[in-house]
């Protein structure tokens, strides 16, 4: 019996170490985006990759158009005329874009105080942005084309009762594709993205989560060599140093720090504790405040 409960709290610890460290990675990525994110929950990328694609088509169109007598030459007059006609096409196929997320806000004032923006386009060049309750906000389908960043898929966003803000009408369904290749605040955004019922607990949930979004948003984010130094654990370990020298010196954040894990977790909690339990619970508790 002694070798099973043993064998349990290694899982156990494993299990909790790993849910640590990618929580961990999701809260570095976060920092990371809201660099670009600016106070928006998630936000597309300046140039999208159909952009791109719509541009090349167009490029090779034009110079085989300029071209055409030396290209005919070789491919010959029909086949040139094809390939400059189809390279127009897939341009302009391309460039088509309609019903894609170009961002989520949070609306701070006004009326629709609370409430989720979203700016969604209806062609190319032009978008509408659409107020909804949070409650009427969820995803609906993933379509699995590993389209987006790291080939993941795009998700389907449902808006129910959205008021469109150019015409000021009610809209009782609009659905809308978010791309996965854009900056966004992860956790957020997954909260966003679950099915809610109005409670009173995913209220007070959501709050919770606008508030750690709000304590993010408000650093700024990272930049580059900031995030390879957390990935590389670099800075990681300068928060360690930097902990155990405020712990040497009796910095007075340390007692506000023991102060805000009483009301976190329980001052009972942490009595039970044993001296290197407690030392690396404060640690990590002390790392990710200072992340905030």
């Amino acid at each position: 019996m002694r070798v099973e409960r043993e064998n349990l709290k290694w899982i156990y610890e494993s299990s909790l170490a790993f849910q640590q460290d990618v929580q961990a990675q999701n809260d570095t990525q976060d920092l990371s985006d809201h660099a670009t994110l600016k106070g928006a929950i998630f936000k597309a990328p300046t140039f999208k990759q159909n952009w791109v694609n719509g541009a090349a088509f167009f490029a090779t169109s034009g110079l085989l158009y300029s071209y055409f007598p030396f290209v005919a030459a070789y491919l010959g007059y029909s086949l040139t005329s094809l390939a400059t006609l189809g390279s127009s096409l897939a341009g302009l196929y391309s460039l088509q874009e309609k019903s894609a997320i170009n961002s989520i806000t949070i609306v701070k004032e006004g009326e629709h105080a609370g409430k989720l923006q979203f700016n969604i386009s209806q062609t190319t060049l032009q978008s509408k942005d659409y107020v909804v309750s949070v409650s009427d906000a969820k995803t609906v389908v993933a379509f699995s084309d590993q389209v987006g960043e790291n080939d993941l898929e795009r998700n389907v966003f449902h808006l129910h009762n959205a008021v469109d803000l150019s015409s000021g009408e009610t809209i009782a369904d609009v659905l809308a594709f978010l791309p996965k290749d854009g900056a966004k605040d992860f956790n957020t955004l997954d909260w966003l993205s679950q099915p809610k019922f109005g409670s009173e607990a995913d209220a007070e949930f959501h709050d919770l989560m606008v508030q750690k979004f709000d304590k993010k948003a408000a650093t700024g984010g990272i930049g580059a060599l900031a995030l390879l130094g957390r990935q590389t654990n670099l800075v990681k370990t300068q928060e360690g140093v930097s902990v155990d020298s405020l712990i040497e010196n009796d910095d007075p954040q340390v007692s506000q720090n023991i102060e805000a894990m009483k009301e976190l977790y329980g001052a009972a909690t942490l009595e039970s504790m044993s001296s290197s339990d407690f030392y690396n619970a404060y640690k990590q508790f002390a790392s990710e405040r200072s992340n905030l």
